[in-house]
């Protein structure tokens, strides 16, 4: 994500697209000069940046800063900053260049270095007066796909909403999705609200918004759209952003993230499971199943020749959170066994659909019976059709 004063777009006939780039010959010269100023006061390498300003003012600013998130600085003084400003401002206004050297003089005393020591470090903790001590260079084409990715999430900022659909990659959208805390419903594909229509804009509501924009390019296909807030000629309008995974621009490729377990109590199932080879595939978190306005995300999910089944862990105890696990359990679009912690405040009629209790393990062969069951009424349906 980039500052929004670096925002670089293109409004056109109610729409608006961020000015994506694809030759890298800026990204080329921005990351020698880095390179290049190593060891130095980073105010020599501004210098030298803006010699590549010109028309692309913003342009090189963005680069820029996605370059500095890659660099460390030190202080270019042994002697701190901050407390020689302390000090000389302590003792007061100085009117002439004799009572400036004479305050000198006190400070040098005062810290025992010389006098040009003392004028080093009056400003050595500042940002520009820093050593640039270590830079981690990454590819022009890697540093090109970062600053069109920060470009679309500086945008997403001042939206209204987002819609996206894709193919594959749902755990990990949803996952991310309720990891922000972000609002969501599910129609003609999925509405994430805006920090724009919020009441009060929150910012923090913006980056969580631009962080899940990642995951979902992370699918195999996908497509966005947005409405955005913004002004043209002084006055507010609001525009249409698309993109999908067919566009031109180049971004940043996202590994997938490992499977992981809530808890001990999943992955000793998973475990345990695989180690009785039934012939059924477990699979974590396996696909998203609609559940009137949101979107249920099983725990595991059993598969054999055509043949499906879920299994949803109700662990959790919160209040809250169990009459929301319930209600959407209710409205799922799927068959969903439910294995509940039988030391919550809750009991079988309060599910829909097969339920099972159990306390410090799940109860492996009734999840097993349910499979066979399952099995033998397939075999039925084939000899009885």
């Amino acid at each position: 994500m980039l500052p929004r004063d670096l925002l670089v777009v293109r409004k056109r006939k109610g729409t608006i697209i961020p000015r994506y780039l694809s030759d890298t010959k800026l990204a080329e010269e921005l990351i020698q000069i880095f390179k290049q100023y190593q060891g130095q006061k980073y105010k020599k390498l501004l210098e030298k940046r803006e010699e590549l300003e010109g028309n692309n003012f913003k342009v090189v600013r963005g680069l820029s800063t996605l370059l500095e998130r890659r660099c460390s600085f030190v202080d270019s003084s042994d002697l701190s900053g901050k407390d020689v400003r302390s000090f000389l401002f302590e003792h007061g206004f100085v009117a002439t260049l004799e009572e400036r050297d004479k305050l000198l003089d006190e400070a040098s005393q005062f810290f025992h270095v010389s006098k040009s020591k003392v004028e080093e470090a009056m400003f050595s903790d500042l940002w520009d007066e820093q050593i640039l001590s270590d830079f981690n260079p990454l590819s022009p084409d890697e540093l090109i796909r970062r600053y069109n990715l920060s470009l679309t999430q500086t945008l997403l900022f001042d939206a209204l909403g987002l819609n996206f659909k894709v193919e594959g990659n749902y755990q990990h959208i949803f996952r991310q999705i309720k990891y922000l805390g972000l609002m969501y419903e599910i129609d003609d594909g999925v509405r994430v609200t805006g920090p724009g229509s919020l009441f009060k804009k929150n910012r923090k509501y913006g980056t969580s918004l631009a962080k899940l924009l990642p995951v979902i390019m992370n699918a195999e296909k996908w497509q966005i759209h947005a409405i955005i807030e913004t002004t043209i000629g002084g006055e507010p309008r609001i525009l249409d952003f698309d993109l999908d995974s067919k566009n031109n621009a180049s971004f940043p490729t996202h590994t997938e993230s490992l499977a992981h377990f809530d808890s001990e109590v999943e992955q000793q199932f998973y475990r345990d499971f695989e180690a009785l080879n039934l012939g059924w595939e477990i699979v974590r978190e396996p696909d998203v199943v609609k559940a009137g306005n949101y979107a249920v995300i099983p725990d595991f999910g059993f598969y054999k020749d055509g043949l499906k089944h879920y299994l949803e862990i109700v662990g959790f105890w919160t209040p809250e959170y169990l009459k929301k696990k319930i209600s959407k359990l209710k409205d799922a679009e799927a068959t969903i066994t439910v294995a509940v912690n039988e030391n919550l405040n809750c009991k079988k009629e309060d599910f829909f659909g097969e339920v099972i209790f159990y306390n410090k393990q799940l109860p492996m062969m009734d999840i097993v019976r349910l499979l066979r069951e399952m099995e033998e009424k397939q075999i039925d349906k084939e000899l009885n059709p």
